[in-house]
């Protein structure tokens, strides 16, 4: 057709469907992320390459297999898919930046992480071996467990509980049901209490032991969803194995031995027994002979092709009860003989009662198309075919000098040709590497991520958006890795032994640091562990120096309690030198005198000053301080005296009074004066300018000819302060009665107006 189609050669089949046949010009559109689209004619190269790799690269490139994933929609889109859970094998690695992560661990600047634990150059460690602190403090420590079994680190406030309790009594430890104590003596005198469960832990009918979700009791053991009573075992939603038999709760059972296959045998069989079986039966099932004796077997399920040559046809049909049939029928065109011979050069031409028309060109070996008459004013389609040596294909050249491959083409009616492609064809496809795949037209092209077969890609879990396929609008769809990788919050990145993921960094055999666990030492010694704060609001680390300091004077103070201690008193006592010696669980009574209470909470006892003491004096600053008085004056009026007439006192750091009868400070009497000399000050302005302003409405000059008007100006000053004046007057024509009116504004902002009227005889 005219216009926007492409004149093509269409072939109908037997059954009356057409086919359009393909030119090389054919082929496939490709595109990647950015819908960039790269067109390929068939039997070019389309390149799928990595970013940033390139041949040399690739011959070099060492892959981590399981990581990518390549999902078909079974339409028109292969995914690239990046694995959440990103396995790099033990050579495999990660570079950020200045960060490498590989098999060896995590490296960023001074800080390495591998598979032994966590160093800072210079700083602390975390590793298999152990923490070691780098003798710095370890801030932010939670309370760990305080218990004869506990491998937790403990902070400075709970070894701070610790020493303030030592203060206290000696601490009896008694056992009860089920625990043993053992007193002995340690190397400094203390006492050391062992405290153990029997051996033959009874803890009666109503007793339980639960441990995480596991609980034992009289009934049996229940762990989550199992279960193992005096019946059996039992799992939720699961298998059991109770008294009445096995139940695999509809699960399957794995790892079943062969069993015994007899006429009396009880045991189970597993599948790959059953499959012999299956295998016996179908094999060698069913076969076919013909005239001359040759045989065909095949196995049960197999299918066995019957094909016809040239002169017969065979055919599956469907018979009037719904069955399938094999029908053997002759063809309706039998050739029987050989083929004539050739004849001369020259042509044949068929013409069709509509107009189309098919001419065979002996000479040159053509055959011409012609299609039904088209539209009035318009050409209908038409070409030629021939053929000639044209364009190689995928399976390599056999023309001349191996340059071409013999091909059909077709010439259209402006003169241009196209070559036909054929079923050989296709597109060649390559990588980084620069190897070449071809693939033929039908055939299946796989792109696919190494280590991942079917079953791993049905279960592949992938974390979006790190992958990217960029086309560059010619031969090359880029697959690009985001350089900032996000695995999602349930990705994770392994390394050896060495995991990281959202919880945190987990070692196996060794330390971990996680969200849910804090640092875990993996019961290994945390060393170089630096002195640690003790205090009531403490999260350092204690190291063992600082809790020995702690034996020790746990030690020595429960020494000097055995000695008792001795109370003496620093005021006035009819006895001189009092000291009395009290021993633990003696009473020591202390009684509040004058102004003075005494108060006990629990184990504290607080000695302070009554609310309201009441003195006769009070001297502040000892001998050469200042002494405060009250006395009543004569006319009833209580007095404070501080200091004395000889020996005045300032009183400094008074604040400034509000009520009318507090006292006033400096501050306030000199605001006082300072606001009384600026009234005074813009008082004098004042007056000055006023003096101005009467100077200049004084000095206007007024009409004097009887009839006539007057308008003058007038300006006056006076000791700094200036004054301006306009005025109007006018007489009367018999001169014998005047007006005046004037207004002025000074310098210090004043309006003033005055007017007059005057009559002269």
């Amino acid at each position: 057709k005219d216009g926007e189609s492409k004149t093509r050669i269409v072939y109908e089949k037997p059954n009356g469907e057409t086919e359009t046949i393909a030119t090389l010009n054919d082929g496939l559109i490709f595109t990647g992320n950015n819908e960039v689209k790269n067109n390929h004619k068939l039997n070019s190269v389309v390149k799928l390459v990595g970013e940033g790799v390139d041949k040399a690269a690739s011959e070099k490139f060492s892959s981590a297999s399981g990581n990518i994933n390549v999902k078909a929609n079974g339409s028109d889109t292969l995914e690239v898919q990046l694995n959440k859970d990103v396995n790099l094998t033990k050579d495999g690695s990660v570079t950020i930046g200045d960060t490498v992560v590989n098999n060896d661990g995590v490296k960023v600047g001074d800080t390495s992480l591998t598979q032994d634990g966590l160093t800072i150059k210079d700083g602390p460690s975390i590793t298999k071996d152990g923490i070691n602190a780098g003798d710095k403090v370890i801030t932010g420590v939670a309370d760990g467990d305080i218990s004869a079994t506990s491998t937790e680190a403990v902070n400075g406030s709970q070894l701070y509980t610790v020493q303030e309790a030592a203060k206290a009594a000696k601490t009896e430890v008694k056992q009860g049901d089920n625990i043993t104590v053992t007193e002995t003596t340690g190397k400094n005198g203390q006492s050391i209490y062992t405290v153990s469960v029997n051996k033959d832990l009874d803890l009666t009918k109503d007793g339980s032991v639960t441990i995480g979700n596991t609980v034992v009791n009289n009934d049996g053991v229940k762990v989550g969803d199992t279960s193992l009573t005096q019946d059996g075992l039992t799992i939720k939603d699961g298998p059991s194995i109770t008294k009445d038999g096995i139940n695999a709760g509809n699960k399957v059972i794995t790892g079943v031995a062969d069993g015994d296959i007899s006429a009396t045998s009880t045991e189970a069989i597993n599948g790959s027994q059953l499959y012999n079986v299956k295998n016996e039966l179908t094999k060698n099932a069913f076969g076919l002979k013909d005239e001359s004796g040759n045989a065909i077997v095949q196995d049960l399920g197999t299918t066995v092709s019957v094909v016809g040559d040239g002169n017969v046809k065979t055919n599956v049909i469907t018979k009037g009860d719904g069955s399938k049939a094999l029908e053997v029928s002759l063809g309706t065109d039998i050739l029987v003989g050989k083929n004539g011979a050739d004849g001369k050069d020259g042509s044949i031409g068929v013409t069709g009662k509509d107009g189309a028309s098919v001419v065979l060109n002996g000479k040159d070996g053509s055959i011409g198309l012609t299609g039904p008459k088209g539209a009035d004013g318009k050409n209908g389609a038409s070409a030629n075919i021939s053929v000639k040596d044209g364009a190689k294909g995928l399976d390599g050249n056999d023309g001349k000098d191996g340059e071409s491959k013999t091909r059909i083409v077709y010439e259209k009616p402006d003169g241009t040709t196209e070559e036909i492609a054929t079923l050989n064809d296709g597109l060649i496809f390559t990588g980084n590497n620069e190897v070449k795949n071809n693939h033929k037209l039908n055939s299946v092209v796989k792109l696919v991520g190494e280590g991942v077969d079917k079953a791993a890609s049905e279960k592949f879990s992938s974390a979006s958006g790190n992958i990217n396929v960029k086309a560059n609008g010619s031969d090359t769809l880029e697959v690009q890795l985001n350089k900032d990788v996000n695995l999602t919050k349930d990705g994770s990145v392994t390394i050896g032994d060495t995991t990281v993921n959202n919880n945190g960094l987990t070692i196996n055999g060794g330390p971990s640091i996680t969200k849910d666990g804090g640092i875990n030492a993996g019961d290994k010694k945390i060393t170089n562990v630096a002195a640690g704060e003790v205090s009531s609001d403490s999260k350092d680390a204690v190291n063992g120096s600082q809790l020995y300091a702690t034996n020790q004077n746990v030690t020595n103070i429960t020494n000097e309690v055995a000695k008792g201690w001795y109370v003496t008193t620093s005021g006035n006592t009819e006895t001189s030198n009092v000291k009395s010696n009290v021993k633990m669980g003696d009473t020591v009574a202390i009684d509040g005198g004058k102004n003075i209470k005494v108060k006990q909470s629990g184990n504290t006892v607080s000695v302070a000053t009554v609310d309201n003491p009441s003195f006769n004096s009070v001297t502040i600053g000892g001998d050469n301080g200042v002494n405060i008085s009250s006395t009543v004056a004569n006319d009833g009026v209580k007095e404070l005296s501080v200091g004395s007439t000889d020996a005045p006192t300032r009183v400094t750091n008074v604040a400034a009074g509000v009520k009318n009868t507090d006292a006033v400070n400096v501050g306030q009497l000199k605001g006082v004066v300072n606001h009384i000399d600026n009234k005074v000050n813009n008082m004098n302005k004042d007056l000055k300018a006023g003096i101005a302003g009467a100077m200049a409405a004084g000095n206007l000059y007024h009409a004097t000819i009887p009839g006539k008007s007057m308008v003058a100006a007038g300006v006056g000053t006076y000791k700094g302060q200036s004054a301006l004046s306009v005025g109007y007057s006018r007489l009367s024509d018999n001169g014998k009665t005047g007006v005046k009116v004037s207004f002025n504004t000074d310098t210090r902002g004043g309006v003033g107006a005055a007017a007059s009227v005057g009559y002269q005889w």
